[in-house]
């Protein structure tokens, strides 16, 4: 946080602009998915770098970087 307080005169802080679901044993079901892995997009923010990339609502995020995602907490940081 200082390196880019320094840096940028202010804290950067990363935004996707999403909102996630975690993923439960009957959400996977319902989606097809053998076991209840990853996180869930329930909803997209307009002009978002997440709209803009095209993630949609609906969509699964099962990894990022090549790791694998279990909560919304990995995308956070």
């Amino acid at each position: 946080v200082l390196s880019s307080e320094l840096k940028e005169g202010s804290v950067v802080r990363p935004w996707l602009g999403v909102v996630l679901q975690p993923m439960t044993v009957e959400l996977a079901e319902s989606l097809g998915l053998d076991l209840p892995r990853g996180i869930l997009v329930a909803s997209v923010q307009k002009n978002s770098p997440a709209e803009k990339a095209g993630v949609r609502e609906g969509d699964v995020i099962l990894s990022m970087n090549g790791n694998e995602i279990e909560s919304d907490r990995e995308l956070q940081y």
